[in-house]
């Protein structure tokens, strides 16, 4: 969570809009986001996790937990405005900093489409089982 609201906070504006209520910062709701999706909670869920961790929310500067709308809002927010891009060049970055991902010895790939990655169409996997055999000749 921390590393998470760090890269956020490099990346991000603080707030939405000079007018918003400042209540919680945008790397901070991404933070909260991303143990969201870590855990594979729903937006509730994942309120009732920060609940009980109230020291990772102090970690990142949260006087209170966002609630499951504030939660649903920042995310609807960072997907359709798409301030992603800067994000994700941060998280590669660090990644290729600190050699977490071993990318001397394996290549990444990156899917920045949004969508899942479980539910795949038969032509796609088709076209892998088919590329797989190419590179096993």
């Amino acid at each position: 969570m921390r590393v998470a609201h760090l890269l956020a906070s490099q990346s991000l504006p603080q707030h939405t809009c000079k007018c918003s209520r400042k209540d919680f910062t945008l790397p901070q709701l991404f933070a909260c986001l991303g143990v969201k999706e870590h855990l594979k909670r729903s937006y509730r869920g994942a309120e009732a996790v920060l609940r009980d961790s109230e020291h990772w929310c102090k970690d990142i500067g949260l006087r209170r937990v966002p609630d499951h709308n504030t939660l649903q809002r920042a995310a609807a927010f960072l997907l359709r405005a798409r301030p992603s891009g800067r994000l994700l060049d941060k998280v590669a970055e660090w990644a290729a900093v600190s050699r977490i991902l071993g990318l001397s010895t394996d290549p990444l790939a990156v899917d920045s489409t949004h969508f899942e990655s479980h539910h795949v169409s038969r032509h796609y996997e088709r076209r892998c089982r088919q590329t797989r055999k190419r590179m096993r000749a």
